[in-house]
């Protein structure tokens, strides 16, 4: 027979774990509602990378259920794919890609991206060698897949992300680069700086080279993206990004390396895909932010080429 005694501590410490839990989630909730009046709260953390978790967002506050085209990728897409070139009249459009994610990445967002928006039949991506850098298999599923279906439907409310994926440090640190005046708060103020497609140009050069690091799983991971989205009768349309003639002076003087990962990425496609070449297109330095990034008037220009590419390769 139990004893009372024990019980009664056990209830104790019951009552004391609960309502410790409560005065927490009471100060969590003010703390979010501090700074989210004060404009220093990051967007929801799915993630916890504020250039992707921006995205989400975006995604969040759209309406995907008419969108038939759409960008991803990582900022290779992002921030150069202008989306005015593919409107149509039965078209609806969106740049749905964020930053940072490697091909074996985007297939895994790319799926998701479907099946929220269903009746999108085209995906256009634009590649830099940076997105082949690493493609472990076990790393594709970059974010909780149940949360992130819920959260950009608006099933759960905006701050369920924040509990779910406890980030104090980052909240913080981002509300810390919100307030100071150091570049990387204006950069970080930036990043939610979307046109009405959830495309946002870089506008200055950044000093940022990254040498060449090809994963050779990486070719692997686009043969299977190309090969899903063919088999969804998806029209899939890629482009590389142009080639910055000062980064490849320093990692591939002779251009070898850019023309075989080049070669690669288009071997990898399947029949019904779409490619343009960016390295056929020799513009100057000044056409770059960095070796990812195109200067507005030159994202632009990339993103009529895509779309003349499109129009002169589009099936019958």
């Amino acid at each position: 027979m139990v004893d009372q005694t024990t019980v009664d501590t056990a209830s104790g410490w019951f009552r004391y774990v609960a309502l410790t839990f409560i005065l927490l989630f009471a100060v969590a909730i003010a703390g979010f509602k501090i700074l989210g009046a004060n404009s220093l709260l990051p967007p929801p953390p799915l993630v916890g990378t504020p250039c992707i978790d921006v995205k989400l967002e975006f995604l969040r506050y759209s309406d995907l259920s008419e969108v038939t085209l759409a960008g991803v990728g990582s900022s290779a897409t992002w921030r150069n794919l202008e989306m005015a070139p593919f409107l149509g009249d039965d078209r609806k459009v969106i740049n749905a890609a964020p930053c940072h994610l490697r091909i074996h990445e985007t297939s895994y967002y790319t799926n998701l991206l479907l099946e929220l928006a269903p009746r999108i039949d085209t995906i256009i991506i634009v590649l830099a060698p940076r997105d082949f850098e690493h493609c472990e298999a076990n790393t594709a599923e970059f974010m909780n897949t149940w949360l992130a279906k819920r959260y950009i439907r608006r099933q759960v409310p905006a701050w369920v992300p924040f509990l779910l994926n406890p980030r104090l440090g980052y909240i913080l640190s981002q509300a810390q680069r919100r307030t100071s005046g150091d570049p990387s708060a204006e950069e970080a103020q930036s990043l939610g700086v979307l046109d009405e497609y959830g495309t946002s140009v870089m506008k200055e050069p950044v000093d940022w080279r990254p040498p060449i690091a090809i994963n050779e799983a990486c070719y692997a991971a686009l043969g299977q993206f190309s090969s899903d989205l063919a088999a969804r009768d998806v029209q899939l349309v890629v482009a590389t990004i142009p080639i910055m003639p000062e980064w490849a002076d320093m990692f591939d003087p002779d251009r070898e390396k850019i023309a075989a990962w080049t070669e690669r990425v288009e071997a990898e496609l399947s029949g019904t895909a779409i490619f343009l070449d960016g390295q056929k297109y020799q513009w100057e330095d000044e056409a770059f932010v960095d070796p990812v990034h195109l200067m507005p008037p030159y994202a632009q220009e990339l993103s009529q080429l895509i779309a003349h590419k499109m129009q002169q390769e589009k099936p019958d």
